[in-house]
């Protein structure tokens, strides 16, 4: 079968997992199948040419993209065979694929949604004390891990009760001063212009001889040693012709010139 992108997330149980509870399999909106298989077959190639300087053999390398996705699915895996009994539904929207966290979710705010999880105690606590109700830390529905996800419906009414009420911005600022891991959704719109990626270099400007000045992607690898040089826009199609044909014997330049 041809492998793409949607047909791989198809097949790999990713489709099937993404989504809410009573809707139909979705599709990731990032193209992460196409991208996991190039970074799988980078650091595999890099591998191969370490243990070559090492030993002097070379060897195949072989990266299925189907294969790589399989240990992505950890989560909605573990959900299933760590309790077999317990019958989780197929898809689980923006909580734990296995439901075995909470909070973990993305929530309303006055401005948008904020995404929120606690993976320990002390996240739970900052969630509280941040939102100001410290009263859930000692409610019995929510005491332990255990019994936030067994009251997980609870949990994400009593949070999203007070998260509405306030900005992205307010929430944000409280709950990482409290240390608890949150961050706000931002639209593509935002993401094209996020100042963290530009000055991180992810997000580069180049002129571009038709569209003017154009933002691309930077490059994520980082080598103390071996930084990224400076980038161009790509020469308008046929702009190198003359040049190439200059480099060709007479016959054969006239040649490709009559075809």
């Amino acid at each position: 079968m041809s492998a793409m992108d949607i047909t791989v997330q198809a097949m790999s149980g990713s489709a099937s997992a993404t989504g809410d509870p009573d809707g139909p399999p979705t599709k990731s909106g990032a193209a992460f199948v196409d991208f996991s298989g190039g970074i799988h077959l980078f650091g595999a190639i890099s591998a191969a040419l370490f243990q070559r300087e090492r030993t002097g053999r070379g060897q195949i390398v072989e990266v299925s993209m189907h294969d790589t996705i399989y240990p992505m699915m950890a989560s909605s895996l573990g959900g299933l065979h760590n309790n077999p009994d317990r019958v989780l539904p197929e898809r689980t929207g923006n909580r734990h694929s296995g439901l075995a966290v909470a909070p973990y979710n993305i929530y309303p705010t006055s401005d948008g949604w904020l995404a929120i999880i606690c993976i320990a105690e002390r996240h739970w606590h900052g969630v509280a004390t941040a939102l100001g109700r410290r009263e859930l830390i000692d409610d019995p529905r929510f005491r332990t891990e255990q019994d936030r996800v067994a009251n997980i419906d609870g949990v994400d009414e009593e949070v999203s009760s007070v998260t509405r009420t306030r900005t992205r911005a307010e929430l944000v600022r409280d709950l990482q001063a409290a240390g608890v891991p949150c961050a706000p959704v931002k639209s593509i719109r935002e993401v094209d212009t996020d100042e963290h990626l530009i000055q991180r270099g992810m997000i580069r400007y180049v002129e571009h001889a038709a569209r003017g000045r154009v933002p691309v992607p930077g490059c994520p690898l980082r080598l103390s040693d071996s930084p990224v040089g400076p980038l161009r826009a790509a020469p308008p199609l046929g702009s190198s012709t003359a040049e190439v044909l200059a480099e060709l014997p007479g016959e054969g330049a006239q040649h490709v010139l009559s075809a």
